[in-house]
């Protein structure tokens, strides 16, 4: 009963990971990040729902207000055309000013890194294939999501974007095969605690 009772809560927080995860997602230009669902996009706003109990709660945000916003199915719109007007990079080279893009607008791992922590909660063995797979392979250009600026053409900005992708794609699939084998060595040692003090508890007499 007790080991039924946490594999529930195990797929009550799985469920609630999904339910965050396939919302969208809008990154304003001051920083505030706001999970909704996109409606419309006009001209000069952005409609957009919450779910407030039973009912999407609809209202308007202004486009010059936001910088990106990245949808639940992998499409990124950037409104920020100048990629520096939010902030400056601390490299001024073309190369440099790649890798800072990169941090920024790429989210194309998490497909990747979703898949690998998944396959690690069932068996962190099975886990590893995965990991290798997709740790070595260089992002697919349609999940780069470059931004949509004056350095978007240049050879060395694209190889320092691309570059740092990678690398974020890699750490971020070994972060969640991390937490996946936790979670999985978590389970099991608590399997096993039960099943102990189920057995010393059995009267043989």
């Amino acid at each position: 009963m007790a080991t039924m009772k946490k594999l529930f809560l195990l797929i009550l927080f799985l469920n609630a990971y999904w339910i965050t995860e396939a919302q969208d997602v809008i990154k304003k230009i001051n920083g505030e990040v706001i999970r909704v669902n996109v409606k419309h996009i006009t001209e000069k706003e952005v409609q957009c729902a919450t779910l407030e109990g039973k009912r999407d709660s609809i209202f308007s945000l202004q486009k010059k207000e936001l910088n990106r916003i990245d949808f639940e199915n992998g499409t990124v719109v950037v409104f920020v055309e100048d990629t520096f007007a939010a902030g400056s990079s601390p490299d001024t080279s073309m190369f440099g000013k790649g890798q800072w893009d990169a941090r920024r607008y790429y989210t194309g791992y998490k497909p990747a890194a979703t898949g690998t922590l998944i396959t690690t909660i069932i068996s962190p063995v099975y886990g590893l294939i995965p990991a290798v797979i997709c740790s070595s392979s260089p992002p697919k250009a349609v999940n780069l999501n470059y931004p949509v600026n004056v350095f978007s053409k240049n050879e060395e900005y694209l190889k320092g974007y691309q570059g740092m992708a990678n690398k974020m794609k890699s750490r971020k699939v070994w972060k969640n095969y991390g937490i996946g084998a936790g979670i999985w060595a978590g389970a099991m040692t608590v399997i096993v605690i039960i099943i102990t003090s189920t057995v010393s508890s059995v009267d043989y007499r």
